[in-house]
C-alpha cells in the first residue's frame, strides 16, 4: 500500500549482506538470499527490481551481473543479483511450482507479497538453520490466489498459539505518520480509490475484511 515494504525488504537484505542490519548477523563466507515476489514478470520488473537497485547500485554487482530497466537484475542471463564480494539473491514467484524452490540453500529469506499455500513450505525449508525471514504483505490475497487459497493458513502460521515466540507480528497501517514520505493530498485520494470491500485490509492491515 505505498507504506515502503519493498523498500523495507531491499533495505533488510542489503544491510544484512552488507553486515549492519541491528539484529541479524550474517554468517561466515558468501551469502545466498531468497528474494519471493508475487511474480517473476510484471510485479518484479516494475516494482521490486527499482527498489533493489538503489541499494545495490552498478559498483556493487559482480562483472557478470547487469542492471536492465527491462528485465531487471540478470546474471548470466537469469534473473537476480550477483554482488562483487560474491554474495547472491535468487528470485523465484510465489504461484510458480513448488519444485522450483526445492534443493535451494540460502541464509536469508525475504517475502515480499504471500505466497500460495504450497509454496511456503519449501520457501521455509530453504533457510539454512536458524537463517533469519522477513514476510512483508499486505493481507489480501493477490489476483493469482483468487478462487484458490485464501490467508487464513498464513494467518494460522504467524499467529500459532503453540509457537508465540516463532513470529514478530507488526501492523502497519496506511497513515500519514506510516507513510511520510508521501504528500497526504495523495494517501487521501488513495483510500478514496479503495473498493468498499478492500479498505479494511488494504487502509487498515486488517487480517480480514467484508467479502466483495
Amino acid at each position: 500500500n505505498k507504506t515502503g515494504g519493498t523498500g523495507l525488504a531491499a533495505w533488510t537484505i542489503r544491510a544484512f549482506l552488507g553486515g549492519f542490519h541491528p539484529r541479524w548477523q550474517r554468517p561466515p563466507g558468501r551469502c545466498r538470499v531468497l528474494f519471493l515476489g508475487a511474480d517473476l514478470d510484471s510485479t518484479y520488473r516494475d516494482d521490486v527490481a527499482p527498489v533493489l537497485h538503489e541499494h545495490f547500485p552498478d559498483c556493487d554487482l559482480s562483472p557478470r551481473c547487469r542492471y536492465d530497466e527491462v528485465r531487471g537484475c540478470v546474471v548470466a542471463g537469469a534473473r537476480g543479483i550477483e554482488t562483487r564480494w560474491g554474495d547472491q539473491v535468487l528470485f523465484r514467484s510465489g504461484s510458480q511450482s513448488a519444485l522450483a524452490l526445492s534443493g535451494a540453500r540460502v541464509q536469508l529469506v525475504v517475502v515480499n507479497e504471500p505466497p500460495r499455500q504450497h509454496i511456503w513450505g519449501e520457501a521455509m525449508r530453504s533457510a539454512v538453520g536458524a537463517a533469519p525471514i522477513l514476510v512483508n504483505f499486505t493481507p489480501l490475497p493477490p489476483a493469482s490466489l483468487i478462487g484458490g487459497d485464501d490467508l487464513r493458513w498464513l494467518r494460522g502460521v504467524i499467529e500459532d498459539p503453540n509457537a508465540p515466540e516463532r513470529w514478530s507480528e507488526h501492523v502497519v497501517p496506511l497513515r500519514y505518520e506510516t507513510a511520510p514520505h508521501r504528500r497526504p493530498a495523495e494517501i487521501d485520494q488513495q483510500i478514496a480509490d479503495m473498493l468498499p470491500w478492500e479498505r479494511a485490509q488494504r487502509r487498515d492491515a486488517a487480517w480480514e475484511g467484508p467479502a466483495p
